[in-house]
């Protein structure tokens, strides 16, 4: 059987007697990764027998298992304790293949967006949409990964494997890879070759060993590659990895415009699950977003959308709105934001002046964290931009050192709070709340009845985050706490830390008064 020709394969299978023909279809659709379709293929009379004895005795479980997840049986509180001891690396491989696109979903093109994914059925808040491993990743402490490297220099390894396993005939790879859009348009636009007794020269797709399929291949790498949030093997400390995924990128951008994104997705491992966040009707598109609600400059996001070839025009007018408050603007507030929002930009931009200029957060007195602690209050709203991302983490660490370490374990939930409401179920959002509960671990014995009383929303936030991302199931083995538990343990080693909360020390944080 040559690589990657397996629907082909399919068909001459069809025609040997049975039961190696039912034995090496189940093979071929397990490469193309049509699960459904291999297990039915093994419950052809002597199948089972066949392959056990020809592919190896694992094969018709991690069959019976594939066809279970296509069909969105998945145990996700199970694949996070094999990301757990995995290091959060990758999710073990006797897990399964882990591929499931709802059938819901389907690809269509949509005015002035392309390609995006929408609703062929309603879509209940929670539902699992997309379960999917990579069709490469390049990981921290890979032969070809550089500590410190930037996106392009990742971004172009990406595609040199790609390049690879193109040129290597993985028709598979290729036709999923070009299935995604390269800034022209899709597909692998296959130039098949003449077949010779004494030699073959297999299909490949358009522009093979030239410069075209490099092209090609970067544009698809540049248009649809993740960000990982991984770490380096020996230091732990963050270093991002860049990986393709085959429905992920997909599901397009949701620009300010078109409201908050109604579904959400998380790292367990290198598998990517998206749920929705919100019910979502027949008919409408399935919307996410590329940017992360903890960015604290509007430049990261900006930046990201310029490198995917968009714009979004709210979100650079806000962005203009804010920056001409912080440089000192007179007069009435730009009509992009609230009044409310005027003073505190200016509050921010004075003290932040006064960290870099002098001792960092050391220098910043009391009166100057109340007037930012006030303006705060007076100016949330549902909404979070970056300005006040920077005003919370500044509120946090100064919070702790005015009035105790019960205010910023307040100012950290006030974080988490907002990233709830501007980004429901967000990884940034779990992250918080589990790091939180760490925290409140540590201090048992010693918690006010202010930390006491935050503990159970705290506790409870957590609840809702492990419900929503497990569905609320543990495993027949599994108590409650022990479910909720592993569910903390993957939160807290996935990802990154971030800003001071995450960074100072449960000793150094322990010894602070509740309050001051």
């Amino acid at each position: 059987m040559l690589q990657g020709f397996n629907k082909a394969c399919v068909e001459e299978c069809s025609l040997l007697g049975a039961p190696a023909s039912g034995g090496l279809r189940a093979q071929a659709y397990a490469q193309m990764g049509d699960w459904k379709a291999a297990k039915k293929a093994m419950e052809e009379p002597r199948v089972l027998q066949w392959t056990c004895e020809h592919v190896g005795m694992t094969f018709p479980m991690l069959v019976d298992l594939g066809a279970r997840q296509s069909s969105g049986e998945i145990d996700v509180l199970n694949l996070m304790g094999g990301a757990s001891i995995m290091q959060h690396v990758v999710v073990p491989e006797d897990m399964g293949p882990l591929r499931f696109e709802s059938s819901k979903l389907e690809r269509k093109e949509l005015p002035g967006r392309g390609l995006g994914v929408v609703a062929k059925a309603d879509i209940a808040l929670g539902e699992l949409l997309i379960a999917a491993r990579p069709i490469e990743l390049i990981r921290p402490g890979d032969p070809d990964w550089q500590y410190q490297a930037d996106m392009a220099y990742l971004e172009e390894v990406l595609t040199r494997r790609l390049l690879h396993r193109c040129m290597d005939c993985d028709a598979s790879c290729i036709e999923e890879v070009f299935s995604l859009f390269d800034g022209q348009g899709h597909g692998a636009r296959w130039a098949p070759h003449a077949w010779r007794s004494d030699d073959f020269a297999l299909p490949m797709p358009q522009g093979a060993a030239s410069a075209e399929l490099y092209a090609r291949l970067r544009g698809v790498v540049k248009h649809n590659a993740h960000r990982w949030p991984g770490k380096h093997p020996s230091s732990s400390l963050p270093a991002p990895g860049l990986g393709l995924w085959l429905w992920p990128p997909m599901i397009n951008h949701a620009l300010e415009s078109d409201g908050r994104p109604n579904c959400a997705h998380v790292f367990v491992g290198d598998v990517m699950l998206f749920r929705a966040t919100a019910p979502i009707r027949a008919g409408e598109e399935v919307l996410d977003r590329y940017s992360t609600p903890l960015a604290d400059h509007f430049e990261f996001t900006l930046h990201t959308l310029a490198a995917h070839g968009m714009r979004d025009p709210v979100y650079e007018a806000t962005a203009a709105s804010w920056q001409a408050l912080q440089e000192g603007f007179h007069g009435a507030p730009p009509p992009q934001l609230p009044a409310e929002k005027k003073p505190l930009a200016e509050t921010l931009a004075a003290i932040e002046r006064k960290v870099t200029w002098s001792n960092g957060v050391h220098s910043v007195v009391l009166p100057e964290y109340e007037a930012l602690r006030d303006r705060y209050k007076a100016s949330k709203s549902d909404s979070l931009a970056p300005p006040e991302v920077r005003a919370l983490n500044l509120l946090c660490v100064l919070g702790f050192k005015f009035e105790g370490r019960a205010a910023a374990l307040e100012w950290r939930s006030e974080l988490a709070r907002r990233l709830g409401l501007a980004r429901p179920m967000h990884f940034a959002q779990v992250k918080l709340w589990a790091e939180l509960l760490e925290r409140f671990e540590h201090l048992k014995g010693s918690l006010s009845s202010k930390e006491e009383k935050l503990l159970e929303e705290v506790d409870s936030d957590v609840s809702k985050c492990a419900a929503f991302w497990t569905l609320g199931r543990a495993s027949m083995e599994t108590s409650a706490g022990e479910w909720k538990q592993s569910f903390v343990d993957w939160a807290r080693g996935s990802g990154y830390s971030y800003e001071w909360f995450s960074t100072v020390s449960l000793e150094e944080f322990a010894k602070q008064p509740s309050e001051l």
